[in-house]
């Protein structure tokens, strides 16, 4: 768990295993293993590692794990994986974070989307849009 968490929150911050590890004051080889589940870092070697990504180090522990799964994005993007990464790994850390507090709190502090009145549940041409327009203008 902690060698997915590890890697999660390398590649959400956009740093390679060697910027890491600079920033860390280890080795790269040390960030390799700990990330294959290979070696598990000791405490303070793991306090060092959040103080890097910026993260707290209870990030590395918690049980909540999600996977994006078919990620798609626009066809011409020209965003550098890197970037793609960071997206991702926030995506990842809001939702896990919102699950989390879910957990917590008996009833969900978001109240459930309904429609206002007079609004139709399907919209079939640009007459309706100009017709809901109108009873948000009202």
């Amino acid at each position: 768990m902690i060698s997915e968490r590890i890697q999660q929150a390398r590649k959400a911050s956009g740093l390679s295993m060697r910027g890491l590890a600079e920033k860390a004051g280890i080795s790269a080889m040390a960030i390799s293993k700990y990330e294959s589940n290979k070696s598990t870092p000791s405490a303070g070697v793991l306090l060092a590692i959040s103080k890097a990504l910026g993260v707290r180090t209870e990030y590395f522990f918690r049980q909540a794990s999600i996977e994006l799964k078919e990620v798609a994005y626009r066809k011409h993007s020209r965003l550098p994986r890197k970037v793609l990464n960071q997206i991702e790994g926030d995506v990842i850390e809001q939702l896990e974070r919102y699950w989390q507090l879910e957990e917590y709190l008996p009833i969900s502090p978001i109240k459930s989307f309904s429609l206002p009145k007079g609004l139709k549940v399907k919209i079939d041409s640009y007459d309706d849009i100009e017709s809901i327009a109108n009873v948000f203008r009202k």
